[in-house]
C-alpha cells in the first residue's frame, strides 16, 4: 500500500514536502500500512453504505504504533439533510479475532431500537480482511458503551425532561448533532431543545452542550467546584446543568461565542490576546483549587515518556530531538521553587470564546495545580502553529503573542516569569510530535513541525521568548 490520498500531504506546492530522510523512519513507514482513502471508500460501499452517503468521504485522524497498530477515523457526508455526517472508526485485528468482534459488535449496536442511528449504513461493524482492519461505524463504540443513547433524541428528551427547568417536565423535540468525536475517549454533542412552553416570540429554544466520556464526572464535579468559588471576571465557564451517571454524559449549558481560532485576520486580535493574558492572570490567582497536582519533576517524567517515543519513531531527528529535551530539561531543574496554582492544561486557541467583549473558556478536563507558566507556554505555541496554519509564517501573529505576554507578565511573580522560556520551547516540541509529525491528515504538517522545532531551538538559545 502507499499514501496516495489527498488528505494525507504534505507542503503545498510542486517540491517535495518530506525529505528522503524522513520517509526512511519507522513512522513514515508505519503510515504506509494505511489504506488508500478511495480504496477503502470503496470497501465501505460494497460492504457498509450506498454510496451516495459518502460525499466528500476523508481520512480526518490518524494514529500510528509502529510495528504494533493502525488507528483511522474516516468522516463522510450523508444525503439525507444538511449537515448529516457518518463516522468509521477503523483499527488494527487480526484475521483470528477481527471477524468475530465485527458480528458481536453488529449484534449488540445494530439492534431494531437503535439501527435507525446508523442512518442508511447496513451495518454496525465489519472486517476489512484487505488491510487486518476492524471497521466500526458510529455510533458503535465499545470504549463509549453508552454513545446510542445520548444521540437518540427520544432517549435525550427524556433524560433533559426530568433536570432541565425550562423543559416544565416536557420536550417537544431534540436535535442532537455531533460536533466532535474521538474514538473510544469522548463524544461532543450539541442538543438544540425546542420546549413545549411558548413565548411571545414563539417556540422556545435552548442549546445545551453534551460530553459523553469515561472522565465526564469528574470533569461536571470541578465546574461545579469552580461556580461555587468564581466571583467573576474576564473568563466565563460553561455552567454545568446535570450529570447522567448512565450512560456517563455531562450537561452544560451553551457558551455564545466565536472561536479564537477563527479571528486572527480580525483588526482587534491583538487587543484580544492582551485580554486573554490578563483573563489568564485572573483565574490563576484565583481560589480555585484542582487534583492532582503536579510539579516540574513530573513534567519532565511526562517528557521522557513522549520524548522516547518521538526518538524512536522518528530516529533521523535523534540528535537534534535530544539536544531539545536536554535544554528543556537544565531550564526546569534551574527553576526549582514549587509553586502551585490553577492550570488549565489545555489551554488551546479552540477552548476560547469570543462574544463582543465577553470570553468563555471551555474543556477543563485537563486541569491541575501547578506552574501558570504551564498555560502560558501552551497558549504561545498554539498561536505560533496557528500562525503557521493561515499564513505559513511563525512571525505573522507576533503583535498578538507579544500583548499576551505583556499583559500576563507584567504582574506575574518573578518565579513564574522565570518559567515561562522554558514551558514556550517544551510546548513547542509538543506540539511538534503531537499536532505536527503525528496528523498527517493535515496539510502542511512537516512543514509546520519543522517550524515548531526551529522556535523551540531558537527559545532554548536565547534563553528568552
Amino acid at each position: 500500500m502507499s499514501i496516495q490520498s489527498p488528505y494525507i500531504a504534505g507542503k503545498p506546492g510542486p517540491n517535495p514536502a518530506v525529505s528522503p530522510a524522513w520517509t526512511s523512519t519507522p513512522y513514515y513507514r508505519a503510515l504506509n500500512e494505511v489504506p488508500d482513502t478511495p480504496a477503502m471508500g470503496e470497501f465501505l460501499a460494497d460492504q457498509v453504505i450506498s454510496p451516495e452517503c459518502l460525499h466528500d468521504f476523508r481520512l480526518t485522524w490518524i494514529k500510528v504504533k509502529p510495528g504494533k497498530s493502525v488507528r483511522l477515523l474516516y468522516r463522510a457526508q450523508g444525503a439525507d439533510f444538511p449537515g448529516q455526517q457518518y463516522f468509521f472508526h477503523a483499527r488494527t485485528a487480526s484475521p483470528e479475532t477481527g471477524p468475530a468482534q465485527a458480528e458481536a459488535l453488529q449484534a449488540r449496536c445494530f439492534t431494531p431500537e437503535h439501527r435507525h442511528l446508523f442512518g442508511k449504513a447496513r451495518r454496525a461493524a465489519v472486517y476489512a480482511s484487505p488491510w487486518h482492519l476492524l471497521i466500526q461505524v458510529f455510533p458503535a463504540d465499545p470504549g463509549l458503551p453508552g454513545l446510542p443513547r445520548v444521540v437518540h433524541s427520544r432517549e435525550v428528551a427524556k433524560m433533559l425532561s426530568s433536570v432541565i427547568p425550562e423543559c416544565d417536565g416536557a420536550c417537544a423535540q431534540v436535535e442532537a448533532d455531533v460536533v466532535q468525536y474521538k474514538p473510544r475517549r469522548q463524544c461532543l454533542i450539541r442538543y438544540t431543545l425546542t420546549t413545549a412552553s411558548v413565548t411571545e416570540s414563539g417556540e422556545c429554544r435552548k442549546i445545551f452542550y453534551g460530553k459523553l466520556s469515561p472522565r465526564a464526572l469528574p470533569v461536571y464535579t470541578r465546574l461545579r467546584q469552580l461556580h461555587r468559588v468564581w466571583s467573576g471576571g474576564i473568563f466565563r465557564f460553561p455552567e454545568p446543568a446535570a450529570f447522567f451517571p448512565e450512560p456517563g454524559l455531562m450537561l452544560c449549558r451553551e457558551i455564545p461565542g466565536v472561536h479564537l481560532s477563527l479571528l486572527p485576520g480580525e483588526a482587534r486580535f491583538s487587543e484580544l490576546c492582551a485580554r486573554i493574558g490578563r483573563g489568564l492572570g485572573e483565574f490563576h490567582r484565583s481560589p480555585v483549587r484542582f487534583v492532582p497536582r503536579k510539579d516540574a519533576a513530573a513534567e519532565l517524567e511526562a517528557l521522557n515518556y513522549w520524548g522516547e517515543r518521538f526518538l524512536r519513531w522518528f530516529p533521523e531527528e535523534a540528535p537534534r530531538l535530544r539536544r531539545l529535551m536536554e535544554g528543556i530539561r537544565i531550564h526546569f531543574t534551574r527553576y526549582t521553587s514549587p509553586i502551585f496554582a490553577p492550570v488549565h492544561g489545555d489551554f488551546h486557541v479552540a477552548n476560547i470564546l469570543v462574544d463582543g467583549e465577553r470570553l468563555g473558556l471551555l474543556d477543563l478536563e485537563d486541569g491541575y495545580m501547578g506552574n501558570p507558566a504551564a498555560d502560558v507556554g501552551f497558549f504561545y505555541a498554539q498561536l505560533k502553529l496557528l500562525s503557521l496554519k493561515v499564513y505559513r509564517s511563525p512571525e505573522a501573529l507576533n503583535e498578538a503573542l507579544q500583548a499576551f505576554l505583556e499583559a500576563y507578565l507584567t504582574p506575574a511573580p518573578r518565579d513564574v516569569r522565570a518559567m515561562v522560556p522554558g514551558y514556550c520551547a517544551l510546548y513547542c516540541l509538543w506540539c511538534a510530535y503531537f499536532q505536527c509529525f503525528l496528523r498527517p491528515t493535515k496539510s502542511g504538517w512537516w512543514e509546520r513541525g519543522q517550524f515548531m522545532l526551529q522556535i523551540c531551538e531558537d527559545i532554548i538559545a536565547r534563553g528568552t521568548v
